[in-house]
């Protein structure tokens, strides 16, 4: 049930006024989207809008579930098609996406995400932490106590795209992904960081650094550097390792 509450003014020249929504739901049938996805359970909605200087504005919107939370603000504003919003995402358990995941899932997550339009520009930004999490074939000290996430991305009308500072990170190393292109063409720069090679063996010493970039469209061209220092494992041992490898992919029909 949904209940809704008006205080509207000017509607017929400049509309202004609020308008509350509350009310939930016993359920929300999420695996018509998709089988994988869990049930949402029990949904609760209050939301507060607001109609001024030519503006949609979301003043507040919790959203809850046994799932997820989900609280979050905006605006829109009709004339100039510009709008921005800001939502935080909470999942006390990450384990009901196993399904999803296809792999079993521990811990909880909380990420913040910023969306802006502006003439059918889009732009995302995010950031968050996964805490205790775990996953099957992931060392547990490559993730623990939490891992970092951030990044930016953009579509623009004339479908160029890009990523910046996209970024996993935790105690154990950091994994980055920059990248730009327009449709289905473009290059990712990918890097991974890891100063201690002991959180995925723990009997191995040493650093790891490898920097990648992907080229693709038409060809997809790999360029991959390396290096390892101070590498020690038994009576195996080494200042520097490296390695430097470059191969291209043609499309084929």
């Amino acid at each position: 049930h949904l209940q809704a509450t008006a205080d509207l003014r000017a509607l017929a020249t400049r509309p202004t006024g609020t308008i509350v929504l509350e009310g939930g739901a016993d359920e929300l049938a999420l695996a018509a989207l998709d089988p994988r996805l869990p049930p949402s359970g029990k949904l609760t909605l209050v939301s507060r809008l607001a109609l001024r200087d030519g503006a949609i504005v979301v003043e507040q919107l919790d959203l809850g579930s046994p799932l997820a939370s989900v609280k979050g603000s905006g605006s829109y504003v009709v004339a100039t098609r510009a709008g921005e919003a800001k939502a935080n995402l909470a999942l006390s358990s990450v384990a009901p996406l196993s399904a999803f995941a296809e792999q079993p899932l521990t811990g909880s997550a909380a990420i913040d995400v910023t969306l802006r339009s502006e003439a059918g520009d889009l732009a995302l930004g995010w950031q968050g932490t996964l805490s205790d999490f775990g996953v099957p074939g992931v060392p547990r000290d490559l993730v623990a106590p939490t891992v970092s996430l951030a990044g930016s991305a953009s579509l623009k009308r004339d479908d160029s795209w890009s990523l910046a500072g996209v970024r996993v990170a935790s105690e154990g190393g950091a994994f980055t992904v920059t990248g730009r292109g327009r449709g289905p063409a473009g290059t990712l720069d990918l890097a991974l960081d890891l100063p201690k090679l002991g959180v995925l063996r723990p009997e191995v010493e040493g650093t790891l650094t490898a920097n990648a970039s992907v080229g693709f469209g038409q060809e997809t061209e790999l360029k991959l550097k390396a290096e390892v220092r101070d590498l020690r494992h038994g009576q195996l041992a080494s200042q520097r390792l490296s390695l430097a490898a470059t191969t291209i992919l043609e499309a084929t029909g």
